[in-house]
């Protein structure tokens, strides 16, 4: 039993909000990630949607850089390094390069007391890890 009207999503726009956050995103991927999203209705993932948009609306309020850039979808070139023996072209490289530059600099911004002021934002994160050795790593090559 449906208790929603079949075109809610249309009178309530849902289609044009998803077009205004796609022209947004800075990759492909962020880009794919809009066109999947769904309306959401616990009211617990609204909340922490809703806080994590709050926390990144004060970095640009506060003029706290939240450090986020363009970036390339380096899918394939990942895929492509579990085969044994492969050699990855140099543009392929440096584009991981750049990822882990990106992604390192996310983990900086939370080393200090945002951790704290950003809580939500940081959760994202907060059990992940980054092997900074990574990028050193590469640059040698």
């Amino acid at each position: 039993m449906q208790l929603l009207p079949r075109d809610l999503f249309e009178k309530l726009e849902f289609d044009k909000v998803l077009e205004l956050l796609e022209r947004e995103c800075l990759g492909e991927l962020g880009r794919a990630a809009v066109r999947c999203l769904q309306p959401i209705s616990r009211l617990g993932s609204i909340e922490k949607r809703l806080e994590e948009a709050s926390e990144f609306k004060r970095t640009i309020e506060q003029n706290d850089r939240f450090p986020i850039a363009v970036y390339s979808d380096v899918s394939e070139e990942l895929k492509m390094l579990e085969v044994e023996g492969y050699v990855l072209p140099e543009d392929g490289l440096r584009n991981i390069n750049i990822q882990l530059r990106s992604i390192r600099d996310i983990f900086h911004f939370f080393y200090t007391s945002r951790r704290e002021t950003y809580s939500t934002l940081y959760s994202i994160i907060r059990k992940t890890s980054f092997e900074e050795g990574l990028i050193e790593a590469i640059e040698k090559v």
